[in-house]
């Protein structure tokens, strides 16, 4: 598995990003009680970090960043068991690597410096919101925008009568990354 994003900032940005325990506070994960615990074990305690070539091995995936002009490219790669069938295998790790170097691009490109806020949606699903879309994004009213491209705008009523109005940040296929103008 590998992923990757341009951030539009410097590496030496970037890289204080993923090694100063208050920076991967700002962007890292979701509220949780182990936050910290896990701050540490995956950025603070990696296998091993480069300063000069700016990468790092934290066990369960390798950072490497490319400055590029005043961007720079973070790329994330896991290696797959050999012998292993991972085609078309939804895997959480690679899942939440996606999420979090989309949550760094985010935190550094539009709220550098600011502390990260978590959205929460818990409860059970009575039927889909719309017949465009089943899963999560028909639940939650969303169906129709995974046809709408990353930096393009939307606008969407969603399951709960709420008006949503922002930009596609990314998209996966297995995740839908949105702003939410009301939200900051």
């Amino acid at each position: 598995m590998s992923t990757e994003v341009t951030v539009a900032t410097p590496v030496q940005t970037v890289w204080r990003a993923l090694r100063d325990r208050e920076e991967i506070r700002r962007w890292h994960g979701w509220e949780y009680d182990g936050i910290e615990a896990e701050i540490d074990e995956i950025y603070i305690d990696a296998k091993q970090a480069d300063d000069q070539a700016h990468t790092l091995d934290t066990g369960a995936g390798v950072f490497e960043l490319e400055p590029r002009a005043d961007s720079t490219v973070v790329r994330v790669t896991r290696a797959r068991p050999e012998g292993e069938r991972w085609a078309g295998v939804l895997d959480g790790i690679d899942q939440g690597w996606i999420t979090f170097v989309q949550q760094l691009r985010l935190a550094l490109e539009r709220h550098a410096g600011e502390d990260r806020r978590t959205a929460y949606m818990s409860g059970e699903a009575r039927e889909p919101h719309s017949e465009e879309c089943s899963g999560p994004l028909g639940l939650l009213g969303l169906g129709g925008l995974r046809s709408t491209r990353p930096g393009e705008r939307y606008e969407a009523s969603t399951a709960t009568g709420d008006r949503l109005a922002g930009e596609v940040w990314f998209q996966s296929d297995d995740q839908l990354g949105l702003t939410v103008d009301d939200w900051g």
